[in-house]
């Protein structure tokens, strides 16, 4: 059963909630500012942020940045990168674009429970979701989505 989290004032959505409605809206889509997307308006506080969110399958991370960071990182160009000591693991996903480099760090901190269960699942299935969500005209458009297979090096370089 997803426990239901309260974010904002007077908000409540699961994280199953909050995943289905931004993977049914299309690509180049804005999140409403009500239902379940309202997550979004109420807890992003800058560009560059991540959240790792589970549905009733897996878990995905929302990658939310201005327009033109998102529209630079081709998934097909990408590297990875792990480290890892005792208390987390960050993977690093590398754009390897030649005119705008990005580095996106997801960092996952072994005494959060939701986050060591997210880099579990992620070992085991050896795959991540990443949900770009764009910064625009006040509010966030749904860029794209990609299920990124992690390098089998990466799989053994995360400690869990």
């Amino acid at each position: 059963m997803i426990q239901l989290k309260t974010f904002g004032d007077n908000f409540r959505a699961s994280d199953n909630s909050i995943v289905n409605e931004v993977k049914k809206l299309n690509e180049g889509e804005m999140l409403p500012r009500d239902g379940a997307s309202k997550f979004f308006y109420d807890t992003v506080g800058n560009e560059g942020e991540s959240y790792i969110l589970k549905d009733k399958r897996s878990y995905v991370i929302f990658y939310i940045d201005h327009d033109d960071v998102i529209q630079s990182i081709d998934p097909h160009l990408c590297s990875w990168y792990v480290e890892s000591d005792d208390r987390h693991t960050t993977l690093m996903l590398i754009s390897n674009n030649e005119s705008f480099s990005s580095n996106l760090s997801f960092n996952f901190i072994y005494t959060n429970d939701h986050n060591f269960d997210a880099l579990k699942s992620i070992r085991q299935k050896k795959k991540i979701e990443i949900i770009f969500i764009s910064i625009v005209h006040g509010g966030f458009l749904k860029h794209r989505s990609h299920l990124f297979t992690l390098p089998q090096n990466i799989i053994k370089s995360i400690v869990v």
